[in-house]
């Protein structure tokens, strides 16, 4: 048989060099009219269930998460998490889910909100109370190499605190946080 400029030799019980083959319809140009021709069951196989991709690719695209981030590795991990949400959606529908995919993400964010979420912060200013030695008759001694935090005194940012008080302090406001 002949398709195109390949040559295929069909033998018996209808296996091309041990392939089993099916039949296919396919449009001949010469006669003008679908005829039946050989296919190997791979490529029938692989026909039924192409697409897959092609269909993630298409959910994924239609609420893709859009966050860019400065890490080369942020897009990837959007894209997991797309694919995860896509893939659990498509298994929900299989069990009976309903609903569209929006109305799937919609949950999954209600859940982990009401899970994991926080209260939003109130707007403005806060201010951190003063805090005072817990005892006068303590040892207190500065520490450095801590993290850097406001001085309790004066504001400006210190790597040095109080190892009684726990407070942050620099050396010149170390003597005046104690004496007042």
């Amino acid at each position: 048989m002949e398709r195109g400029s390949m040559v295929v030799a069909v033998g018996e019980n209808n296996k091309i060099a041990g392939i089993p083959l099916q039949k296919c319809l396919r449009y001949s140009a010469k006669e003008k009219k679908k005829i039946e021709i050989p296919q190997p069951f791979i490529v029938k196989q692989y026909n039924r269930y192409m697409g897959g991709v092609d269909q993630l690719d298409n959910h994924i695209s239609n609420y893709r998460i859009a966050m860019r981030g400065k890490k080369w590795y942020t897009p990837l991990m959007y894209w997991a998490i797309d694919v995860c949400v896509v893939n659990s959606w498509n298994l929900a529908r299989q069990y009976g889910y309903k609903k569209d995919q929006l109305d799937f993400r919609r949950g999954i964010a209600k859940e982990l909100l009401s899970t994991y979420g926080r209260e939003p912060p109130v707007a403005g200013k806060k201010r951190a109370a003063i805090r005072y030695p817990a005892s006068a008759s303590g040892r207190h001694l500065i520490i450095t190499g801590e993290a850097r935090r406001r001085c309790q005194s004066c504001k400006n940012k210190t790597n040095k605190r109080c190892d009684t008080c726990k407070v942050p302090l620099h050396d010149k406001c170390f003597l005046e946080y104690h004496n007042s």
